[in-house]
């Protein structure tokens, strides 16, 4: 050092404090993730809310899920107890329920909320594999185009069938015969009832199924038939309450059997619709 040099303090160097500005900076980056996040459930929530009920009101979103939780419960318990008596008011109408359409909207995000909770959007297992071409925000939304279309269908081909049952004469009663006693109305409130049972009860099972899955990926294929046998005996047994309740004196028995009439009818089309293409 010269003489005349002067020494001065050396100035603080950002990385003697990066740990802390690195935490200052992941902070802030996840405060803006988590904005961005919550916006995007509102609009998603807000979505869902306009397409299903069809009398979105403005300044209501994620709110309504709070105000409305408690009715929508009282349902899934009551439908889930009992959906003879839980549907029995809306048997009979000529349009399509707006309190069932809400209950639906719940139920699809409350779906979303479970299946947000097990990450399934990034699941690799085999238990998604056939639902993973959709985005968490687009399947709720198929989900409920699926349940009307279906039931649509389903109502055409089970008339269908119950026309050609009735079309040959036979001595015994009909009271056990294929019946469905209503309009196609009845058909997509009993569609829009069980959605809003069925889909949450799907979801919450298939969030079990993934987390079993991963804690021993040994045993997925044997969870996989057990939840699928599950799904299956809940989906007959509460789909068939639902048309026997929504339509009018129609017993559960000729509810089943007009849905069972229907999946015939609907194998046997798409069987004959493969067998010409496959001529071509």
């Amino acid at each position: 050092m010269t003489k005349n040099s002067i020494c001065y303090p050396a100035p603080l160097h950002p990385d003697g404090n990066r740990g802390v500005h690195q935490e200052e900076q992941e902070l802030e980056a996840n405060k803006k993730l988590i904005e961005i996040f919550e916006g995007k459930i509102k609009i998603e929530v807000s979505t869902i809310f306009k397409l299903v009920t069809g009398n979105y009101k403005q300044g209501k979103g994620i709110m309504d899920i709070d105000d409305l939780f408690n009715e929508y419960m009282d349902f899934f318990i009551s439908f889930a107890t009992n959906p003879f008596n839980t549907l029995k008011p809306y048997a009979g109408q000529v349009v399509i329920d707006k309190k069932l359409r809400l209950f639906l909207a719940e139920g699809i995000i409350i779906s979303i909320i479970i299946s947000s909770g097990v990450d399934m959007a990034n699941d690799k297992g085999n238990v998604l594999s056939l639902i993973r071409s959709f985005t968490p925000e687009q399947l709720p939304i198929v989900v409920f185009f699926m349940i009307l279309i279906a039931a649509m269908i389903f109502h055409i081909f089970a008339k269908a069938w119950i026309l050609i049952n009735n079309a040959f004469p036979r001595s015994s009663t009909r009271e056990n015969d294929a019946y469905l006693g209503g309009s196609i109305q009845d058909s997509i409130n009993a569609s829009l009832a069980f959605g809003a049972f069925y889909i949450p009860v799907a979801t919450f099972s298939m969030s079990i199924l993934i987390l079993l899955t991963k804690l021993n990926p040994n045993i997925e294929w044997l969870v996989i038939l057990a939840v699928s046998i599950f799904l299956a005996i809940f989906f007959l047994l509460y789909f068939v309450s639902a048309l026997s309740s929504t339509h009018p004196k129609t017993s559960f028995l000729q509810a089943f059997l007009a849905f069972s009439g229907g999946l015939i009818l609907i194998y046997f089309v798409i069987d004959r619709v493969e067998y010409l293409l496959g001529m071509l």
